[in-house]
């Protein structure tokens, strides 16, 4: 679930089923601001319980509200992954169309969620929303403060264990994402016309995908080029999104192979071209969890690169890595130039190769021998030297790419500009492909 306006780990980084449990802030407004920048309140985590911050709804019969704020003093004791509350911090309500009718003594109103967590609500998997649904339940029912009379919940959707045993709640099957709205939902009491005001306590429980927390990564998604590299770092928050001081980030590559990172530093080197995930994790204590487990992830998708060859290793063979100036032998989707060096020292294939662009200057030499260099990209060569060979072919698979210089045979499936004569050994064959050119000429010429 990344999103423009923070970092977000991938959507299947962490397995999580939980229950997310939080006091309800209750708002007569019809649209409550979304929080400002910066980190949420509430302290740093670590302890294994926090207070709950419950929220006492008061109800004016009457004049037709409910307002709900946090007490003076908060409670403990509820069981959840996730413990938190506060007005406007986590999660807001907005309640509207608040309506008595004396003659049925039905109070209703509508009720609806606004998630200010850094994380979705109402799921366990980010994507899509879990059928236990969030549910808004009483800790303490409905209680008369003036008047006479027992008030009754007329439309619960069900009765849950909760912080007590036989709580009442209304439950809301979606995914809420960060800063977005549920749906409003129906709420209503039976209130005896003797009822002059009352009140009653919520909290809400509700799955999430991350019940201990996860870590934002400074590049959700990266493409490299091989042999180069990247750096990375984390943010580690607790499951309400708060930044864990202190906190110490290991990195690892699910396929090696791929790309390899440091796993104290987050430095990331490209090794051949594919996509991988660099994986963050780290161990920290939070609400509820003892050495917590939180992770996150990068997708890196690895292409080719550029290479000169150097005959640093002092030999001519092409897959010797010492040959390279990146020090690593040349893949299909990398590009190679060969330059004229004072050595004199030319690479010659040892078996059939592949590779994007070829490049061979003027006055070098590749000596493909009896092996093919299948090219995907463009084949250029000088026409002093250039690309040799005895049996050997250049397999031009490109589309709308370039060509010209010193060839030995060849064989077109692709399709290609001449940008200069070609100078080819016999046979040339054209497969599925096309030679194109206005200026230029292809020459066959007997080897």
């Amino acid at each position: 679930m990344a999103k423009s306006f923070r970092w977000y780990v991938p959507r299947g980084a962490v397995a999580a089923a939980a229950a997310a449990m939080t006091a309800l802030a209750c708002t007569d407004r019809s649209n409550p601001a979304a929080p400002g920048g910066g980190e949420p309140p509430g302290g740093t985590t670590g302890s294994p319980s926090i207070p709950l911050a419950q929220l006492t709804c008061s109800v004016s019969v009457a004049a037709r509200t409910v307002a709900c704020k946090s007490p003076e003093a908060p409670t403990t004791g509820a069981s959840a992954d996730i413990i938190y509350g506060g007005q406007d911090i986590f999660v807001t309500s907005t309640t509207s169309s608040v309506n008595y009718d004396a003659g049925t003594q039905k109070f209703t109103f509508n009720l609806k969620l606004r998630n200010l967590l850094r994380q979705a609500i109402g799921t366990t998997d980010g994507v899509s929303a879990d059928p236990s649904g969030v549910k808004v339940f009483f800790h303490q029912v409905p209680t008369v403060t003036s008047g006479t009379g027992v008030i009754t919940i007329d439309n619960a959707d069900g009765i849950g264990t909760f912080t007590v045993a036989n709580q009442p709640y209304y439950q809301y099957v979606q995914l809420i994402d960060s800063y977005l709205e549920s749906s409003n939902k129906l709420w209503q009491f039976d209130v005896p016309p003797t009822v002059a005001t009352f009140e009653f306590k919520l909290y809400i429980s509700s799955p999430v995908q991350f019940p201990t927390g996860w870590i934002d990564v400074s590049e959700p998604v990266f493409s490299l080029r091989r042999t180069y590299t990247k750096g990375l770092f984390g943010v580690v928050r607790d499951q309400f999104g708060r930044v864990i001081p202190g906190a110490v980030v290991t990195w690892s590559s699910a396929n090696p192979t791929l790309a390899t990172v440091n796993a104290a530093d987050g430095t990331v080197t490209g090794a051949l071209p594919g996509t991988v995930d660099i994986v963050a994790s780290s161990t920290n204590d939070v609400v509820g969890t003892v050495a917590a487990v939180q992770t996150g992830a990068s997708t890196f998708t690895i292409f080719g690169t550029s290479l000169t060859w150097t005959a640093g290793a002092g030999t001519t063979d092409w897959n010797t890595a010492g040959n390279w100036d990146r020090g690593v032998a040349p893949v299909p989707e990398d590009s190679a130039t060969i330059p004229v060096l004072g050595s004199a020292i030319y690479p010659v294939l040892v078996a059939n190769q592949g590779i994007g662009r070829i490049d061979v200057a003027d006055g070098a030499t590749l000596n493909l021998g009896v092996f093919d260099l299948t090219v995907s990209e463009d084949a250029i060569a000088g026409l002093s030297g250039g690309i040799l060979g005895s049996t050997g072919r250049v397999l031009l698979t490109g589309i709308a790419q370039d060509t010209e210089g010193q060839m030995p045979r060849m064989r077109v499936s692709g399709t290609y500009n001449l940008t200069g004569n070609v100078n080819a050994i016999a046979p040339v064959r054209v497969e599925s492909g096309r030679i194109r050119s206005t200026s230029f000429r292809l020459r066959v010429i007997s080897q």
